[in-house]
């Protein structure tokens, strides 16, 4: 079997990606979508393998192990060049050139195309800043599981705060206001799971590990803007790449569970706009937010807020 081959991350979970990113490795957990542009070297048979995961990685908490998924047969066509890289941006400039767009416009694109493959153009969120959230109180999620009776819940405190509740229609667990933004800080106390909420997307600020290392950073950077070490995982390098990534779904990891040190903290910024009424969060493993790990969240306007 031949080595990996590259290809290019424009977008997460629909939502376009600031710059598209170079990988030979994307993991798909539940709910997850991967928008990717794929260039085959040379015609031949291609394996799409499905790679080994540690158990917290895994929705079923155990080891899994390499396998093959499908194959795909290339037949001749374009001659590609040396570096798939600069083939993926020539083709992309072309496609811009020949899209229709305003003078001004296709000019952006392309200067954008031609700066390491920046995509700014198309992307539907700005980033949301320190001073943004600078005057609201942020928000704190953590997935359990009792094993003593079996309830699946959700709580909105973490730590000692800790009190978790199975899904109740009838009930809003938060209330939040139009208009504003937040950080939100997601842990998993059994088990891992994916996080998954409807209507507003986040904003991946960091990953921690059960080190305080965070696991988000790029490949090569040192410390996150907030003096914390970066870690490259390559055990399970999941997480790497992730920071400033807009997603609805993550996987919230839990290494150790029954053990304080083996939680991952998550940390995420979204905004609350354009849309007021009710929607939910929950695990997006089907079972689990079936029995209960799920919450109904309600949009309102500031004068609404603590009726």
């Amino acid at each position: 079997m031949g080595e990996p081959i590259d290809y290019f991350v424009i977008a997460d979970d629909g939502l376009t990606r600031e710059q598209a990113s170079r990988t030979n490795l994307t993991t798909l957990q539940p709910g997850y979508r991967s928008d990717a542009l794929v260039v085959f070297p040379e015609p031949g048979l291609y394996c799409v393998i499905d790679e080994e995961a540690p158990a917290a990685g895994s929705i079923g908490r155990a080891r899994t192990s390499r396998r093959l998924l499908a194959g795909v047969y290339v037949e001749p066509g374009d001659n590609v060049r040396r570096d798939i890289g600069d083939h993926v941006k020539s083709k992309l400039v072309q496609a811009a050139r020949n899209s229709g767009l305003d003078g001004f416009t296709r000019e952006r694109v392309i200067q954008d195309l031609r700066d390491h493959l920046k995509l700014s153009l198309f992307t539907p969120h700005p980033d949301i800043t320190n001073e943004e959230i600078a005057n609201t109180k942020g928000q704190e999620l953590a997935f359990f599981i009792d094993t003593n009776t079996s309830e699946f819940g959700v709580s909105n405190t973490l730590g000692s705060y800790f009190h978790f509740q199975p899904f109740d229609p009838n009930r809003v667990d938060r209330k939040l206001k139009l208009g504003d933004a937040e950080e939100w800080t997601l842990e998993s106390y059994l088990a891992s799971h994916p996080f998954h909420i409807h209507v507003n997307p986040f904003q991946i600020v960091k990953v921690l590990n059960q080190q305080g290392q965070d696991v988000s950073c790029k490949p090569g950077e040192v410390f996150n803007e907030d003096g914390e070490a970066c870690f490259e995982d390559p055990a399970d390098p999941q997480y790497t790449g992730l920071k400033g990534v807009w997603k609805d779904t993550i996987w919230v990891k839990s290494q150790s569970p029954g053990s304080s040190d083996g939680y991952y903290k998550v940390v995420v910024r979204t905004r609350y706009q354009r849309y007021i009424g009710d929607f939910v969060l929950h695990c997006h493993i089907l079972d689990h937010e079936d029995q209960g790990m799920m919450q109904k969240i309600s949009i309102v306007l500031p004068e609404n807020l603590h009726e």
